[in-house]
């Protein structure tokens, strides 16, 4: 690996732990073994291990100056010396506000848990825990989506993000005092809060049709039919936590994506357009 390589890569490093974020930290280390891998044809284990020591780190430094943030939301530090007397402080506390007998290996598996997530969410909502105005807002975000898609911040001032990732954290796992942490909930737990189970059913069912046609419909309509379902397919195979603004950006993408696939082989369509013969003179 270059030497810019990993300037670049201790560059996002420090920019991620000043920001707090902790995937900032090993997310560097990951997509430089994934690189490598794909041109040298070899696994470099050491960037795998760096990645795996850096989210360690992560979660026993970075959690608790996030958590230190979120209850002092006036502590804005805006030096060096400053990040460093918060980071002090915020570790020095770290027993206060999290479970001394909790390891730091258990809260990273415990966030990439979406079983667990959803069994939390389950639970929450049969307990009778929540808010109905927050399952409103939760399905505004699924049946706006065409309009958030495309109507602009300039024309709607107040268009609300929903983003539910805090929310979840704070009220339904718990953590009430950590008002930056975003946890993803999973699409099963997200449909559970707006429509409980038949939320859940219907749901997939649209999803599944969607995937239809994106994936047998559409991405086997040839080269420009690729170029979409390449646009597309991450989103709607992984399938992130937020669905409404997964479908906002999958509404938003599609007409760029044919238009990109347009272009980009709008060269070769004139190449192979066939012209018309020569009339032979008189």
């Amino acid at each position: 690996m270059g030497a810019m390589t990993l300037v670049m890569a201790a560059v996002m490093v420090c920019v991620g732990a000043f920001s707090g974020f902790k995937s900032q930290l090993a997310v560097p280390f990951i997509v430089i073994a994934a690189a490598a891998f794909v041109v040298l044809k070899r696994i470099k284990y050491q960037y795998i291990i760096y990645g795996i020591l850096a989210l360690i780190v992560a979660y026993s430094i970075i959690e608790p100056f996030r958590s230190y943030l979120g209850r002092n939301p006036n502590v804005q530090p805006d030096s060096v010396s400053e990040m460093v007397d918060v980071l002090q402080k915020s570790y020095g506390e770290r027993d206060r506000y999290q479970r001394a007998e909790t390891p730091v290996l258990l809260s990273i598996t415990s966030r990439l848990d979406v079983l667990g997530q959803t069994a939390v969410a389950i639970d929450y909502v049969d307990a009778g825990r929540l808010d109905p105005t927050i399952a409103e807002w939760m399905a505004e975000a699924i049946y706006l989506s065409p309009i958030l898609a495309f109507l602009p911040r300039a024309f709607w001032p107040d268009k609300p993000s929903y983003s539910t990732g805090v929310w979840f954290n704070q009220h339904v796992r718990g953590s009430w005092y950590d008002s930056r942490t975003a946890v993803g909930m999973g699409p099963v737990a997200y449909l559970y809060l707006v429509g409980g189970l038949t939320g859940v059913l219907l749901g997939f069912f649209c999803i599944g049709i969607l995937q239809a046609v994106i994936f047998e419909g559409v991405g086997r309509a040839g080269p420009g039919g690729l170029i979409v379902y390449f646009s597309v397919a991450m989103p709607l195979a992984l399938l992130p936590t937020d669905l409404g603004v997964v479908l906002t950006s999958l509404i938003r993408m599609l007409p760029i994506a044919f238009l990109a696939q347009y272009f980009v082989l709008l060269p070769g369509r004139t190449r192979l357009s066939p012209t018309p013969p020569r009339q032979a003179p008189r």
